[in-house]
């Protein structure tokens, strides 16, 4: 029988100017025309209207980098993901987002040089294969830290 994974969102961030400060927010609108309400990828359509990284993978970034820990927010990812592996998620699988909202994978989010200011030289290695996730948006609506993340 298939086992049922559920996650959690840990943590949201939006980022209302490219390459500017991210902002941490407690709760976010998800949006099909829109995206991610608030973020500067908002209003363009395409398969980066969210960024997910999970909370493995920043503790194997971490890790690999001799670190303690590593920032959600230094990533510049919009959503961290917490009680799924990744074994949950791969290209074209869809995730509800607490109650109403649901996304689309559609690729890994690759790492760019800039990891490598925001985290610490190095971290563009390190991160290759754990960049996090960039997918669209199905079904729109709000949600918050600590609301349930889930393969559908």
């Amino acid at each position: 029988m298939h086992q049922k994974i559920t996650g959690e969102i840990t943590s949201i961030t939006l980022r209302p100017v490219k390459g500017g400060t991210l902002n941490r927010v407690s709760k976010a609108e998800l949006s099909t025309e829109k995206g991610l309400v608030g973020d500067h990828y908002a209003g363009k359509s395409g398969r980066r209207q969210v960024t997910l990284i999970l909370s493995e993978h920043l503790q194997a970034i971490a890790q690999n980098l001799n670190l303690k820990s590593i920032d959600h927010e230094q990533t510049r990812r919009n959503l961290l993901v917490s009680g799924l592996n990744s074994n949950s998620f791969s290209k074209g699988m869809k995730i509800a987002i607490g109650s109403d909202a649901v996304v689309e994978i559609t690729g890994d989010c690759r790492p760019c040089d800039r990891m490598n200011k925001t985290i610490g030289s190095g971290a563009l290695d390190a991160m290759k294969g754990l960049g996090g996730y960039t997918a669209r948006v199905i079904e729109g609506g709000t949600f918050r830290t600590g609301d349930s993340v889930r393969p559908v």
